[in-house]
C-alpha cells in the first residue's frame, strides 16, 4: 500500500514538519524534548493520527505527567481515572481454592492462553488488565489510554512461581544498584540513578505544617528557565528558648514554558495573594542565579534586559553572592544534615510544597559515577531548577544568618598601618572586623589591601 516507516529524532523540529498516519515514541521518559515533540505532533494527532508512547520509569518527566494525567503548570492531577482496571473487583477468572499459589499463576495463564478467540477479542482492555497478574489499564482525565506492564505479567518472571523466584533473584544480583532495580523493573518514579544530595532525608522529619509569621522577613529564591522555572517563599523564624534560628520553607511556585517577566509577575501576585505582601525591601530578601546580572539576554528572557533587570522593574531587588557550585551545594547538604539544640532539623518544608520534596528525596541528585561534573548534581531539567533555587536560598543565609545558631569566627583582615603624619608604612597586622566602623575604631589610619 507504499506505505513507509520513517525515524526521526526526539523535539519538535522534524515531526513538525511531517503528515502521518501514526508516530511512535519510544524511551519517552528519557527524551529531554518530549513534551515539545508531542505538542508539534499535535496537528497529525488532531488529523486522525494515532499516537503512542512507551519507556521505562524515569523520575517525573513529562512523560510520566502525560501518563498519569499529572497537568505541566501545577503538577497537580488533572482528576480522577475516567477508567480504571484497579476498580474492579470482582474476578471473572477463579482458580480452585485447593491449588498453591504458582500453580493458581499458572491457571489463569492457561485460561487466558487456551481462551477462545472470539472470547479473548470481547474482553476490555480493562478486564484483561484486570485478571492478568503485573498489569494496568486506565483511562486518564484527559482522555489518554496508559497501560503498565511489570515483569510479573510473565509467569517466568512471576515471583510466585518457582523459576519466576530463581529469574529475579538472579537478575537482582546482576543489578546492583536498588535504585535502579526500582526504576528499570519495578515501574517505580521516585527513583533515580546516582547519589541523592540529601543523603538524610526523611519526610517525617523535615515535612511539616507551618504557620507564616506576617512580622517576620519573607526570604524569596527564584531559579530562571525557559522549561521550568521555580520560586521559593521561606522565613527565618527564631527558636523560642534558644539563640538558633530555623529555616521554614513555606511555599513554592512553578512555572513551565515561561520566561522571566511572567516569573516576576507570578510570583508579585503569589506575594499579595498569599502572604499579603508589599514588595518593600524592608520586609521581602530576594535572591537569585548569581549570573542573572550579565549584560547580555539570559535563556530566559528574550529581551535585552537581564533577569535580576527583569526582576527590579517588577519591584523585586535580587541578590545573590557569587559561589561555586559545588561548594554552595556542600553547604545545602550541611544545612540539611544541622539539627538545632531543640532536636528540630535546621530547615523545615511545608507539605504544600510537593515539587521541593520530590527534589528533595531523591530527584535532585548526582549523576552516575564516571558520569557528568565531579561534585555538580545531574542537570535533568526537572529537579535540577530547584536544587538551584535551595542553593541560592541556603547558601546565601547560611553566610548571613547564623543558621546553625552557633557564633561564626570572626571575619579577618590584613591590613596596612600608617603613621598618621607622614603615611609612612609602619607595618601589617590581622584583625577582626564586623564593618570598617570597627576599623576606623581602633584609632589607626588603615585600610584593606586589594
Amino acid at each position: 500500500n507504499k506505505s513507509e516507516i520513517m525515524a526521526i529524532p526526539q523535539g519538535p523540529d522534524v515531526v513538525r514538519s511531517l503528515t502521518c498516519s501514526g508516530i511512535l515514541a519510544d524511551e519517552m521518559n528519557h527524551q529531554v524534548d518530549f513534551a515539545e515533540g508531542y505538542a508539534a505532533a499535535m496537528p497529525a494527532i488532531s488529523g486522525g493520527a494515532k499516537y503512542t508512547a512507551q519507556g521505562t520509569a524515569n523520575g517525573r518527566s513529562a512523560g510520566y505527567r502525560m501518563l498519569y494525567g499529572i497537568d505541566d503548570q501545577t503538577m497537580k492531577s488533572l482528576g480522577p481515572p475516567q477508567i480504571d482496571s484497579n476498580r474492579l473487583v470482582e474476578k471473572m477468572l477463579r482458580p480452585p481454592e485447593n491449588l498453591s499459589p504458582e500453580e493458581k499463576r499458572r491457571w489463569i495463564e492457561w485460561q487466558l492462553v487456551e481462551m477462545p478467540k472470539e472470547q479473548f477479542n470481547d474482553l476490555s482492555l480493562e478486564r484483561l488488565a484486570f485478571e492478568a497478574p503485573g498489569m494496568r489499564y486506565w483511562v486518564t482525565a484527559e482522555g489518554g489510554h496508559s497501560l503498565s506492564i511489570h515483569y510479573s505479567a510473565d509467569p517466568d518472571k512471576d515471583p510466585v512461581t518457582k523459576i519466576g523466584a530463581e529469574w529475579k533473584k538472579a537478575a537482582r544480583a546482576r543489578m546492583k544498584s536498588q535504585a535502579r532495580w526500582d526504576r528499570e523493573m519495578e515501574i517505580k518514579y521516585d527513583t533515580f540513578e546516582g547519589r541523592p544530595v540529601i543523603l538524610n532525608w526523611n519526610h517525617d522529619v523535615f515535612v511539616k505544617k507551618l504557620d507564616y509569621d506576617s512580622e517576620d522577613p519573607i526570604h524569596i529564591s527564584l531559579d530562571f528557565g525557559t522549561q521550568v522555572w521555580i520560586t521559593i517563599f521561606a522565613q527565618y523564624r527564631r527558636i523560642e528558648g534558644f539563640t538558633a534560628y530555623q529555616l521554614h520553607i513555606l511555599d513554592e511556585l512553578i512555572g513551565r514554558n515561561s520566561n522571566t517577566p511572567e516569573q516576576a509577575d507570578d510570583t508579585i501576585k503569589k506575594l499579595k495573594a498569599r502572604f499579603r505582601r508589599t514588595w518593600d525591601q524592608n520586609n521581602i530578601i530576594t535572591y537569585c542565579d548569581p549570573n542573572g546580572d550579565r549584560p547580555e539576554p539570559t535563556t530566559a528572557d528574550k529581551s535585552l534586559n537581564t533577569s535580576v533587570k527583569i526582576l527590579r522593574n517588577a519591584g523585586l531587588y535580587a541578590k545573590s553572592k557569587q559561589f561555586a557550585v559545588k561548594e554552595s551545594t556542600e553547604v545545602m547538604e550541611t544545612a540539611f544534615a544541622k539539627t538545632l539544640p531543640n532536636g528540630e532539623p535546621a530547615i523545615l518544608i511545608d507539605p504544600r510544597c510537593e515539587y521541593l520534596i520530590s527534589c528533595c528525596a531523591g530527584g535532585l541528585h548526582y549523576p552516575e559515577e564516571g558520569k557528568g561534573k565531579e561534585g555538580h548534581y545531574e542537570k535533568d531539567g526537572e529537579f535540577d531548577h530547584g536544587g538551584d533555587a535551595l542553593r541560592y536560598l541556603i547558601a546565601n543565609l547560611f553566610d548571613d544568618i547564623a543558621l546553625s545558631g552557633q557564633t561564626k569566627p570572626p571575619r579577618q583582615k590584613r591590613v596596612i598601618i600608617r603613621e598618621r603624619q607622614t603615611g609612612r608604612i609602619k607595618g601589617y597586622k590581622t584583625i577582626n572586623y564586623n564593618n570598617s566602623r570597627q576599623i576606623r575604631r581602633r584609632g589607626v589610619d588603615a585600610f584593606y589591601r586589594g
